[in-house]
């Protein structure tokens, strides 16, 4: 996602229409398993000859840059789990770009949008959802089936 800075592309036009005329509820960042964008950022070498997806994956930023070098610095972490990290953290990084958009931190503040963190599983289809009480990502499923049993739990006490 890009920068809330950048007013003139087509995804923050999107955004503000979605938030302030569509009334949107709720908006997620999902990404997913396997991704070849995270996997370019640690192979940014191989970006050369592609100069669009090089711009777009800068909207990354710096900090997925220095946690892609942290990581691959790393032997305790397998490079699946290295890519599983680096996705994680993308999808929060891209998350919190989201909410400092004018139009989204305007809905936010007024209780009117929810943003989610989502990562689907490519291999098995499950959605994996950022618990932002627990901080970190559990099967979107456990969460709604938590809430449902909290929920009927508050009606047997009242």
């Amino acid at each position: 996602m890009p920068p809330a800075t950048e007013s003139a592309s087509g995804v923050s036009a999107t955004i503000e229409y979605a938030v302030r005329v569509l009334k949107v509820r709720d908006a997620i960042v999902c990404g997913h398993t396997d991704c070849g964008a995270m996997k370019a950022i640690f192979e940014g070498e191989h970006l050369k000859h592609l100069p669009g997806v090089k711009a777009w994956l800068e909207n990354a930023g710096p900090s997925a840059k220095w946690l892609a070098k942290r990581l691959s610095e790393t032997t305790a972490l397998a490079p699946e789990q290295r890519l599983r990290a680096l996705t994680e953290a993308n999808v929060l990084m891209q998350v919190q770009n989201l909410r400092a958009h004018p139009a989204v931190a305007e809905a936010l503040s007024t209780g009117t949008l929810n943003v989610h963190g989502w990562l689907y599983e490519i291999g098995d289809g499950v959605i994996q959802a950022f618990d932002w009480e627990r901080g970190m990502f559990r099967p979107l499923l456990e969460q709604i089936q938590d809430a449902a049993a909290a929920n009927e739990n508050e009606r047997k006490i009242a």
